[in-house]
């Protein structure tokens, strides 16, 4: 398991914005899975920075929170 500073900056570098996820590219989930298999985070560890963000005005998502987008 990495550092945590470096898997919150490795989730918010690779997270997509409205546009993305509208064009049908890349997803959060997408991102999240890819970061686990990694080893960078937890599954925990994401919901986590996502509702963070979410709080802080940083991230929006409609029905599921893995299927958002950060703001711009």
């Amino acid at each position: 398991m990495r550092d945590r500073a470096v898997a919150k900056q490795a989730l918010w570098d690779q997270l997509p914005v409205a546009d993305d996820v509208s064009r049908g590219g890349r997803t959060t989930r997408d991102v999240v899975e890819a970061l686990i298999r990694d080893g960078t985070l937890t599954r925990k560890q994401a919901w986590r920075m996502l509702d963070r963000w979410t709080d802080e005005g940083r991230y929006e998502y409609g029905v599921s929170l893995d299927l958002g987008w950060k703001r711009a």
